[in-house]
């Protein structure tokens, strides 16, 4: 398992010829991003439903990341 996750390049649609696992560490960076926006997306939500700034969600965690 670990020569084919780590060690054997794939020609897949994702992987490109890179390895699932340096596929997976690509894709960590991008992953962070889309749901910091989703966060952000649903915050502002929040802010129009209750007509009161909160406490942003989004921003915190960006701090974490």
């Amino acid at each position: 398992m670990v020569h084919y996750n780590q060690e054997k390049t794939h020609s897949g649609k994702y992987c490109l010829g890179k390895t699932p696992m340096q596929t997976f560490q690509h894709t960590i960076p991008l992953v962070k991003q889309r749901l910091l926006e989703a966060l952000k997306e649903e915050q502002q939500w929040l802010d129009t439903v209750v007509g009161v700034k909160t406490a942003t969600i989004a921003d915190n965690l960006q701090q974490v990341f």
